[in-house]
């Protein structure tokens, strides 16, 4: 089932020439989605009584649906929210796809148990303001007790310069993925992800992400209605005290 929302913002969003090829975003991103399905459930038993097998995820910035096809397997449902209507259309019809922005999710209020991103999805926000109307747009959608796992970068990004590379195949070539941090300009970041095979650039994507304070995150959502915010360190369950940087976050309804 695919759902579209006409009360989507126009406008562009960061990478948008990436995330209108669906071809290329999934080979760019086509690694085993395993290690990450253990760690969001890792995650909810750890912080949450629900039974996982029983409850709905949202997986807000989905993609081609890498991560919620597997997800499906281990939970009672999960929807796939992307802006990108091309990115949907790639992805799995068995899956539940809803074809909207962050800001205006069309989901009635109460009905998940677990909203998750990653790949610092909420870092395309444009402003502050918009990460303010999305965070309480998921506050407004999850149950009680609920959880949003948010993987984004605070304060400062993790590196500079080539911060990421990796090997994959694009049409049976050989290529290599990479993940650039340009520079830091106020509360910005400029990031770049670039496919290159066999020496010719099929893609370079460069925009402007937003890089929000980590004490204006924790007012945003505690203002939303958010009991309680932990950051952990990526992929453990240790949390952080200072964090900045890549780090998941953890909000509780």
């Amino acid at each position: 089932m695919l759902i579209m929302n006409d009360q989507m913002r126009p406008g562009i969003y960061p990478h948008q020439d990436l995330y209108k090829d669906a071809e290329v975003y999934s080979v760019m991103f086509s690694w085993d989605p395993a290690i990450e399905i253990k760690y969001i459930t890792n995650i909810v038993k750890k912080f949450s009584p629900m039974n996982i097998r029983n409850s709905v995820f949202l997986d807000i910035g989905c993609g081609t649906g890498r991560i919620a096809r597997r997800l499906s397997e281990h939970a009672r449902g999960v929807v796939c929210l992307d802006k990108s209507f091309e990115m949907l259309i790639y992805g799995d019809a068995e899956v539940m796809r809803v074809n909207a922005d962050m800001l205006t999710i069309p989901i009635r209020d109460n009905s998940i148990n677990v909203a998750y991103n990653l790949l610092a999805t909420i870092n395309h926000l444009s402003s502050l303001d918009d990460l303010a109307q999305h965070i309480s747009e998921v506050h407004r959608i999850l149950k009680n007790d609920g959880l949003y796992i948010v993987d984004l970068v605070l304060e400062e990004p993790p590196c500079i310069g080539m911060c990421d590379e990796w090997n994959t195949r694009y049409r049976d070539m050989e290529c290599m993925a990479r993940h650039i941090v340009e520079s830091v300009q106020d509360n910005q970041f400029i990031e770049v992800l670039e496919l290159m095979c066999e020496n010719k650039v099929i893609v370079r994507s460069r925009d402007a992400l937003l890089l929000p304070r980590t004490r204006s995150f924790i007012d945003k959502a505690l203002d939303s209605g958010f009991k309680q915010v932990i950051f952990l360190k990526p992929f453990t369950l240790k949390t952080m005290n200072k964090p900045q940087g890549r780090v998941f976050a953890v909000l509780i309804k």
